[in-house]
């Protein structure tokens, strides 16, 4: 009987390392290959979170003609991640023009400077 019991506990110790060489295997696999998250599809609280570009500017770029999109789970607005990175890289940068600051009171200040002259010659 004794010899039985070492049989069949070396069969389960041998069955028990085969599956942890092949979970060794395949975490080393995983290991090195990275997911691909070019293919990866973000709703819009991620690439508000990742981007800064919410809902409503997925949504114009999309009436533009400029971004794709599509609708997932609870008609939610869902944008791939290698699009929108598309879309963010092809939109140029237009630096504005550079206008007086609103509360500019210099010509203000000399109207008044020369109405209280204008009081004091009087």
């Amino acid at each position: 009987m004794q010899g039985n019991t070492r049989v069949r506990n070396v069969k389960a110790l041998e069955a028990a390392l085969a599956t942890a060489r092949a979970t060794v295997a395949a975490l080393e696999a995983a290991i090195a290959d990275p997911i691909d998250r070019s293919a990866e599809q973000l709703d819009a609280r991620q690439t508000l979170a990742e981007y800064h570009v919410g809902r409503d500017g997925l949504l114009a770029a999309a009436r533009r003609g400029e971004l794709t999109l599509s609708r997932g789970p609870r008609n939610r607005v869902l944008v791939e991640r290698q699009e929108l990175e598309r879309w963010l890289k092809s939109r140029p940068v237009r630096p504005r023009q550079r206008t007086a600051p609103a509360n500019d009171l210099s010509s203000w200040d000399a109207d008044a400077e020369r109405e209280l002259l204008a009081m004091g010659a009087e």
